[in-house]
This record gives structure tokens, C-alpha cells and sequence, in this order.
């Protein structure tokens, strides 16, 4: 029998509201280190709340979250900084700060207070503006950029980081289908050189081809988690996202192929108003 490592993440029994109206409901998830999670599900489902708790900031009603297996509420902000990099789904930066700038913020938990940035920093910055693609940005203000340059330079300021826990929610929104990629291959490296990948997205097709598991949402609970063959299913998708659809198999990854004829769309959203 395969012991698999401890893992790096690891929510238990969480329960979250707003104002009393419950967000998720008993999570029971774990995460191991060189592998991506995709987070799936209707909007409304959880995933921007189940992000905002493996951040550590934002602490559960109900449970326990465990990073590296120590409970997060132990862990000071400027150690969590040095552990975990968020590129959240909203960001709000309406000073005038130029790209270079931003993408330097990741740096902050490394640098000591007062200190200068070191050649070693501008070094990671440097590459991280390469990386994304936002390096010709460098000396433009953020607030005159588009939402999808803004997007990929909030995801370079996260490489930046150089944390072994990279989260993402909705990292790809907003971009056009080549930067999409770009992104999904970099947090896909990352991956291959050992870090831990935890991002919530909407795209199916993406979730599948680039991730090694699925963690489907619904109404705040867990509906499945596993290897995107076990998961990203018909049934699945009929149910959870209220569509007709078909799972194929292609180059060695699962596709999403959706029904536009009108009628199994229709039988598909009936079935899934059912089963709520």
C-alpha cells in the first residue's frame, strides 16, 4: 500500500455564513503538494468562500484548517505571506501604481521592513513580468490598463511571491484564450516543480485538461472530489451545472462537449431543478 504525503492543506469540518446564510457546510477536503485542484461548480456554489478560507485570514465558523498541519489561526499574517500567494476573482488597487510596482508587492514578505528591494528581488520580479507577458506594462499605471492586462499582472505579483501554495479564483477571467493558456501552463509548472495549485474555474474544458482533480461545489457542499476521470462526467453535468453534455476523450484528456440542439438542455435543467 502507496502511503501518500502529508498533506499541505487540509480543511476540516468547516462550515462558513454571511450574515447567517450558510456559504459551505462540512468540508472535509485535503490537498498534497506537486498537484492541481480545480474548483468547480454553479455560481453560488462556494468556491470563491472555500478560497477565502484557505487563505488563513479568513477563519471558519465550524472547523479547522491545517496548513503544513499546523492550525492556520497559529500562523502570523507575514508567515502566511511567505507560505500561500491569492489571485483573487476582485481586486481593488485605484492608486496610481505602475505594473512594476504592483508585481514588487509579492516581494514584500521577503524584504525586511524598511529595507530596500535586493537585486535578488528585482531579479524574481523581472521574470515574473517576462512570464506573464506584462513586461512592455512595466512602467504603465494600472488603473489605464484592461481587466485582462490588470488580471496578469495581479497573477505575476503571485508567482512573484515565490510561495509553495499558489491560490487562484478565477485567474483566467477576463483574458483572451492565448493568455488563458499562458496562465494554465505557468501554474501548471509550478506544479511540476513540486508546489500546490488550488484555483476556482469556470471554464470546463480548461479545469479538465489542465488539472489533476476536480473539487465539484454545490449549494456549499461537496458533491465529488477525484481524479478528473472519476468526476467530470455526464451525470455530473447534468446535475450540478443543469446541462446536456458529453465527456470525450482527447489527446489524453477529458473535453467538454455541449448540446446546442435545444431539447436535452431543456431535459437536462428539468432534471437538475428535480434533484435540488
Amino acid at each position: 500500500m502507496t502511503n501518500r504525503a502529508a498533506p499541505v492543506c487540509q480543511l476540516i469540518a468547516c462550515s462558513f455564513a454571511y450574515a447567517g446564510v450558510a456559504a459551505l457546510s462540512g468540508i472535509n477536503l485535503s490537498f498534497q503538494a506537486g498537484r492541481m485542484y480545480g474548483l468547480i461548480g454553479p455560481n453560488g456554489g462556494g468556491k470563491t468562500t472555500l478560497i477565502n478560507l484557505l487563505t488563513g485570514n479568513t477563519p471558519p465558523d465550524v472547523g479547522q484548517l491545517l496548513i503544513h498541519g499546523r492550525d492556520a489561526r497559529i500562523y502570523k499574517k507575514m508567515e502566511l505571506a511567505r507560505l500561500l500567494a491569492l489571485t483573487p476573482q476582485h481586486f481593488a488597487i485605484d492608486f496610481a501604481f505602475s505594473v512594476e510596482d504592483v508585481v514588487m508587492m509579492g516581494r514584500h514578505p521577503h524584504i525586511a521592513r524598511f529595507a530596500n528591494p535586493s537585486a535578488r528581488d528585482r531579479q524574481v520580479v523581472n521574470e515574473a513580468l517576462a512570464r506573464l507577458d506584462v513586461g512592455p506594462l512595466r512602467a504603465r499605471f494600472l488603473t489605464h490598463l484592461s481587466g485582462g492586462e490588470r488580471q496578469r499582472v495581479m497573477v505575476a505579483r503571485a508567482l512573484a511571491q515565490e510561495t509553495g501554495i499558489l491560490l487562484m479564483d478565477e485567474a483566467t477571467a477576463n483574458l483572451d484564450i492565448r493568455h488563458a493558456l499562458d496562465i494554465m501552463a505557468v501554474l501548471r509548472e509550478k506544479v511540476d516543480e513540486g508546489g500546490l495549485v488550488i484555483a476556482a474555474i469556470h471554464d470546463l474544458d480548461m479545469a479538465a485538461a489542465f488539472c489533476d482533480e476536480l473539487v465539484v461545489l454545490r449549494q456549499g457542499r461537496v458533491y465529488a472530489h477525484g481524479a478528473v476521470a472519476a468526476t467530470m462526467n455526464k451525470a455530473m453535468l447534468a446535475e450540478v451545472f443543469q446541462v446536456a453534455a458529453r465527456v470525450d476523450e482527447e489527446a489524453g484528456r477529458r473535453r467538454v462537449r455541449y448540446d446546442f440542439c435545444g431539447g436535452e438542455q431543456r431535459a437536462a435543467t428539468a432534471a437538475g431543478e428535480k434533484s435540488i
